[in-house]
């Protein structure tokens, strides 16, 4: 009893706002209390659906109306909809789903346009989550048909900004098991939907913008219904209506079907200058794909090739190296794509050049990856300790992560053939450390490195004297010289 009046002191000191402001996030945690107010708000509105209804719709209007914010940590002011779930879920219990379900398409809009302002972040428990999956509960006691329901999960879905996420509540409707006519039905209407557009929409273009949110529902919709053989002549349509190749070469790949889809890359790559510059490379992934499951390897090197003129980089030197050698042509292509890495000579200009019928001269040197960090990269790949060293003078050391692991990758290389060049590197990494305090856990992983290479050449005086003069002049960085004091 003494810790009652101790509560009912502290509440004597809050206005009444405060202790207002308070029950909302108590009842989300004290199931009790959850209930005893349920109980009451019933009792008082019970018979009476439009004082709960009233209540629900002021309070969704004062919470879009107010000013939220919130941190990088998502931090702040977030609206709490605890309480309109509280309202909505005596609503339901009273009998009146079909009052719920009326005011969901207001309740859904309102916040969509919250959650359209920069200011206001779903991250958290706020409640809506609670909201969205009584309105779904509502809806399956309403009178609509199979597919007016799933239809109407697809319109919220794909209206509501907030159920974008793939936990949304209304979204995972669609997941349940559900009829298949219903979802025929479906597959029928948005049918139509997309033929009307078609049809009435010149503008290819605009008229895959306004469908674009549905198609996935449409695919869905057939597979659910059992009608998947109509998802290819569906893709097959829609790919030259809207430009748009990728997925009716996935399914066909997934299919097994390499010619035809092959067919349908080629016509898509014969309008890259009309689709967007992501689909031309998924296209060309895609073509080399095909060449692999067909084991057709002249084609898939030579596409390669390209891939490696327009981005040079190890990855697409070892994708060339890979195919080259099954072919046993490896001796004769190295020293034109070693040429191109250093010189940007196109691989087909090189007098080496092992296809004498193949050439590409819409292609261009591309400047992306050609620099002197792609070709370290080959020559670690290569494990060429010349060549690395020969490149890595090029470089400059810098603070970015990935120049940094060059560094340390050529040092671990070289430091068997050239100690000496091998321990430079590790000086000036460590060096290139002292400069910052958070890199100094790097500092002594660097200076252990030193030590071990300076015991291995016999040049431990040398390293007892480095290791003195690094403490002399850095003397004042003292966290420096804690990570310093066990060497």
């Amino acid at each position: 009893m003494k810790e009652l009046s101790l509560i009912n002191d502290y509440l004597q000191t809050l206005s009444k706002n405060e202790c207002i402001s308070r029950l909302p996030m108590h009842c989300r945690y004290c199931n009790g209390l959850r209930a005893s107010l349920l109980g009451e708000i019933k009792e008082k509105t019970d018979g009476d659906k439009n004082i709960l209804l009233h209540d629900i719709s002021f309070e969704v209007d004062e919470l879009c109306e107010d000013e939220y914010f919130y941190d990088d940590w998502y931090e702040g002011k977030q609206p709490d909809f605890s309480g309109v779930s509280l309202k909505m879920q005596i609503l339901l219990n009273s009998g009146n789903a079909d009052v719920l379900f009326s005011y969901g398409d207001e309740f859904l809009q309102k916040l969509d346009d919250l959650f359209r302002d920069e200011n206001v972040s779903s991250c958290g428990d706020t409640g809506i989550d609670s909201c969205c999956e009584l309105l779904v509960d509502a809806m399956k006691k309403s009178k609509l048909s199979g597919a007016q329901k799933i239809l109407w999960a697809i319109e919220k879905s794909s209206a509501c900004t907030q159920c974008y996420g793939s936990g949304c509540k209304i979204v995972e409707y669609t997941d349940e098991k559900l009829a298949e006519s219903a979802w025929s039905e479906v597959a029928d209407t948005l049918l139509d939907g997309f033929h009307k557009i078609e049809s009435e929409d010149s503008d290819a273009n605009n008229s895959s913008r306004r469908y674009y949110p549905m198609r996935d529902w449409l695919i869905k919709a057939l597979e659910n219904s059992g009608r998947k053989s109509e998802i290819i002549p569906f893709c097959e349509i829609e790919a030259r209506w809207a430009n748009s190749y990728t997925d009716i070469v996935r399914r066909l790949i997934d299919d097994k079907k390499y010619d035809d889809a092959m067919k349908w890359v080629q016509e898509g790559l014969s309008k890259k200058e009309e689709i967007r510059k992501n689909d031309v490379d998924q296209l060309r992934n895609s073509m080399m794909e095909i060449y692999q499951h067909q084991k057709n390897w002249h084609p898939l090197l030579l596409c390669q090739i390209e891939d490696f003129v327009e981005y040079a980089s190890v990855g697409t030197y070892k994708s060339c190296k890979d195919t080259a050698e099954m072919l046993s042509l490896w001796p004769k292509l190295r020293k034109p794509l070693i040429d191109y890495a250093e010189k940007r000579t196109l691989p087909w200009k090189h007098a080496d050049w092992p296809f004498p019928d193949y050439s590409n001269e819409s292609m261009k040197s591309a400047m992306i990856g050609h620099n002197d960090t792609t070709r370290v990269g080959i020559a670690l790949f290569e494990e060429n300790a010349q060549d690395a060293l020969e490149w890595l003078d090029k470089l400059t050391l810098s603070r970015s992560p990935d120049t940094e692991s060059t560094f340390k990758s050529v040092a671990l290389l070289v430091h068997t053939q050239f100690p000496e060049r091998a321990l430079a590197i590790w000086k000036l990494l460590a060096e290139n450390s002292f400069k910052d305090s958070p890199s100094y856990p790097r500092s002594a992983r660097y200076m252990q490195e030193i030590k071990s290479l300076m015991f291995t050449m016999n040049l431990q005086e040398k390293w007892r004297d480095y290791l003195e003069n690094v403490r002399k002049e850095h003397w004042r960085r003292r966290n420096l010289m804690q990570v310093l004091k066990d060497l």
